[in-house]
């Protein structure tokens, strides 16, 4: 039979046991419990990089959204053009020749409105050439001057020059 100290010592040990396995079940629940913050830390953190992702994708949308309104209105622009061309296209197209001036003045309008054309080169010294021997040698009259003095044809050819570049000047 046991003792009463082998009883109280066999008591002891099982306390112990008892006291033992209630602690590693505190300390698996405190580790679950850890483990569960950091699943929901891990969860909250990739909610928030999807935010930021829909906001950029938002915001990426907007700028596109503008983007097809800007050029949504110039297309409408660009219609509204072409129907008043149309409109004074008819005009002049069906009008009677005798009325001249108005069909001069929309047809003015109409080049006013289109794109201008691009400068055409001329060859200026061809036809400066052109013009000085069309001339008759006494309207130039450097004949019987000295041969090598082109003093008259320089000036004249200087002359025509500026008024190209006259011309040129929008």
């Amino acid at each position: 039979m046991p003792t009463e100290a082998q009883h109280l010592e066999q008591r002891v040990a099982a306390l112990q046991s008892d006291l033992n396995a209630r602690d590693q079940a505190l300390d698996d629940a405190a580790t679950e419990n850890n483990e569960r913050e950091l699943s929901r830390r891990s969860w909250f953190d990739e909610a928030q990089r999807l935010q930021a992702l829909l906001a950029d994708r938002d915001a990426e949308a907007a700028v596109w959204e503008k983007r097809a309104c800007e050029e949504a209105t110039k297309l409408h622009d660009a219609e509204i053009k072409l129907a008043e061309r149309d409109v004074l296209l008819r005009r002049i197209t069906g009008s009677d020749h005798q009325d001249s001036l108005r069909a001069i003045g929309e047809a003015a309008a109409l080049s006013a409105s289109a794109e201008p054309a691009p400068q055409v080169e001329r060859d200026e010294r061809a036809d400066f050439e052109a013009w000085f021997n069309s001339k008759p040698a006494y309207v130039i009259d450097w004949h019987g001057a000295d041969p090598h003095d082109h003093g008259k044809t320089m000036d004249a050819w200087e002359a025509w020059q500026a008024r190209a570049a006259l011309e040129r000047k929008p």
